[in-house]
């Protein structure tokens, strides 16, 4: 059944709603319980896809929006037993929806989940990796490749702190397909508690931002917090590691990253400096380029921001101008437990224009949405309630009135969608990583095309098998006796994956099965037929 009983009230009691202003501002929420916004996207029908949580019963909580907030449908995921919290979520280029975050079962084991959901928002598949020993993991931000594969930034919590960050790649049908370190100790023995939050693909590269503790030059006992950038080329391959401001005695973090120019970036977040009553965070703004150097920094000043101001974080960004931007940020006259808000900023770290909005707190997200507005989500709390707020402003932070066009929505499903409940107790668990391939041997396989022969010895029938005939294109299999006779052939098509032959008539012995593509053998297997 919907929820839509529950979103009419919810109308009712918030006069900030769309329809009671017609201004774009509207808040979603149950009664008596706990919602926290964690990521927004747009998708193809100009609807909204919000990803939260639950606290109360301990669930997911997915919400379909249309252009103007209005609740087309939710889905929750998992129970109190089997807990999901995503993290992120991304466009699938089927229209449906890939979600990744953290899994907890019975409060006891936690991991990384994916979950695909479909056109009409039911789970297609499900994929979570159990920690065991002392890992502790978390699945945080996530790609769609070139091929369709679904690239997951993994934090990996472990003691001696060797490998922390990865990416996971998986296919879509939902198998691990490889997994590679990137920040170790092996290659940097000076860092530690390495953590990377944020993933993005820029010029076919890809970039990664977080944090991490760096020994001070000269003096392994002494490590201070720095902003984090890792730059993976486009074999998966860790390019360079950025520490960001070692000599410079910057402590803080990179929340995310903007491209400026073809060979420029800017990433934001937040460091910790010396106020007048002790220590304040202030927004944090930091240039580098393609190579990996350190092109500049700037600081966004609390004393900018009227009330005096003690804590200044950027939590998101996105770009107005070559030169301005709009921030979801998090500002106030406290050193912490401030409302969240929105400003205009430049790269010399110039506030513009301001705005903090009462009561809200936690999490705050900022997409460019199609019309060429910005919208806006965050926690807020309404009596003894969190619920989530969704605003639209435009460049120049101001309230857009609702889009009063009719949109279809869902148009990729070939029925009405219902609210419902999505179980993840059936979803494949790994437990090992160990044996996974890393990206140069997975890809190296795919490069060939193994063939398995069955029943081999066989008698009337036999049956040949192959891998990755997907990635290939113009091939044969070819069937040779002991004395290098052609005995069999035929075409073979792309994304085949198997075909049956009767080698009744064949003499007695060995022979050799292989596959061409483009006439470049690329894979063979013996087999013997018995009389």
């Amino acid at each position: 059944m919907r929820l839509l009983n529950a979103f009419i009230i919810g109308i009712i009691l918030f006069p900030c709603s769309a329809i009671a202003q017609n201004r774009w501002e509207i808040t979603h929420g149950l009664p008596n319980k706990r919602e926290s916004l964690r990521d927004i996207i747009e998708q193809y029908d100009k609807g909204y896809f919000i990803a939260a949580t639950e606290m109360n019963d301990r669930y997911s909580w997915e919400l379909k929006t249309d252009i103007n907030g209005e609740l087309l449908w939710d889905k929750k995921i998992g129970n109190i037993n089997n807990m999901f919290t995503p993290t992120a979520v991304i466009n699938n280029y089927d229209g449906g929806i890939i979600i990744i975050g953290g899994y907890w079962e019975n409060s006891d084991v936690n991991g990384g989940m994916v979950i695909k959901l479909d056109s009409c928002g039911e789970k297609v598949w499900c994929n979570y990796y159990e920690t065991a020993g002392l890992y502790t993991a978390n699945f945080w931000d996530v790609l769609l490749l070139n091929d369709s594969n679904i690239l997951v930034l993994c934090y990996l919590g472990l003691e001696e702190q060797i490998e922390q960050i990865f990416l996971f790649c998986y296919s879509q049908e939902g198998d691990l397909l490889w997994i590679k370190p990137y920040a170790t100790k092996y290659n940097h023995p000076e860092i530690d508690f390495a953590t990377g939050r944020d993933l993005y693909r820029f010029n076919n590269y890809y970039f990664i931002s977080g944090f991490c503790y760096w020994h001070y030059p000269g003096n392994p006992n002494i490590a201070y917090l720095h902003p984090l950038i890792i730059k993976v080329d486009s074999a998966f391959n860790e390019e360079w590691l950025l520490p960001y401001g070692v000599n410079d005695s910057i402590n803080g973090f990179a929340w995310g990253i903007l491209q400026l120019s073809g060979n420029e970036y800017m990433a934001y977040g937040d460091c910790m400096m010396d106020g007048d009553s002790g220590v304040d965070n202030r927004a944090l703004i930091i240039q580098f380029n393609e190579q990996g150097n350190e092109t500049g920094y700037s600081v966004i000043p609390n004393e900018a921001i009227d009330p005096p101001t003690h804590y200044n974080l950027i939590q998101e960004a996105v770009r107005i101008t070559d030169s301005t931007f709009i921030a979801a940020a998090n500002f106030g006259p406290e050193y912490e437990g401030n409302p969240n808000g929105e400003y205009i900023f430049d790269l010399s770290g110039n506030i513009y224009q301001y705005n903090s909005r009462e009561n809200t707190f936690g999490l705050s997200k900022v997409i460019k949405t199609s019309d060429n507005n910005y919208l806006f989500g965050t926690k807020i709390k309404e009596g003894s309630n969190y619920d989530i707020l969704l605003y639209k402003l435009n460049e120049n932070l101001e309230s857009v009135p609702i889009d009063t066009n009719q949109y279809t929505y869902d148009s990729l499903c070939p029925y009405q969608i219902q609210s419902g409940t999505i179980s993840i107790e059936d979803c494949e668990v790994i437990t090992d990583i160990s044996n996974f391939p890393t990206p140069e041997e997975y890809y190296a396989k795919l490069k060939t095309i193994p063939i398995k022969a069955y029943p081999n010895p066989a008698k009337d029938n036999i049956t040949f098998g192959f891998e990755n005939t997907k990635y290939h294109q113009n091939m044969q299999l070819q069937c040779f006796d002991i004395f290098g006779r052609i005995i069999h052939k035929e075409k073979i098509y792309t994304g085949q994956l198997e075909t049956e032959i009767n080698v009744s008539q064949w003499n007695e012995g060995l022979y050799v099965a292989v596959i061409k593509s483009n006439g470049k053998v690329l894979g063979k297997v013996k087999c013997v037929v018995l009389k």
